[in-house]
């Protein structure tokens, strides 16, 4: 047993730095969007979905109505297209940058705030047609950032997605 005790105490060094070093990363990449969105909710939603629509690298007019419309309903009054444009010229924010952000940032935005970004996210992510394993698995990590259990959001994506199939959202 005394011959493991190094080896378990070098175990437990690795653990510990690389948490560490994940806790720091994900500090840096929650600054880094910080910085560029502010502690805005309307500002960080407008990248998110800005960044959704361009996950697939095409975006087209049912994702720029996504946006406006899930935009629209945020700000309570019609959202201006041409910040939508603007915006979705300016998708430098990563995904997981923004995952970060809403890791961090995110205990500042009301639960109707975080729903309201999944229902966005969902609209945006379905306006095209196609809701590829890559949209979904991306969207597995915004329900779990917003603060969702990570074991419990695909129950959460599954109702999400039954009610805007259900027009509910409109």
């Amino acid at each position: 047993m005394s011959d493991l005790l190094p080896w378990i105490g070098f175990l437990l060094a690795v653990v510990v730095i690389w948490i560490a070093g994940a806790s720091y990363l994900r500090r840096r990449r929650a600054g880094a969007a910080a910085a560029v969105i502010g502690a805005d909710y309307g500002s960080f939603l407008l990248h998110a979905l800005s960044n959704a629509a361009a996950i697939d690298g095409r975006i087209d007019d049912a994702e720029r109505g996504a946006i406006v419309e899930a935009m629209s309903q945020a700000t309570g009054a019609p959202f201006p297209r041409d910040d939508v444009d603007a915006a979705l010229t300016r998708t430098a924010l990563s995904k997981d940058d923004l995952v970060a952000y809403l890791s961090l940032q995110g205990r500042q935005f009301s639960l109707e705030q975080k729903t309201e970004l999944l229902k966005g996210l969902l609209s945006v992510a379905m306006a095209d047609g196609r809701f590829q394993e890559r949209e979904h698995a991306i969207y597995l990590d915004y329900i779990a950032a917003v603060g969702f259990e990570h074991e419990t959001a695909p129950q959460i994506m599954q109702q999400l997605v039954h009610d805007l199939a259900a027009n509910k959202y409109s």
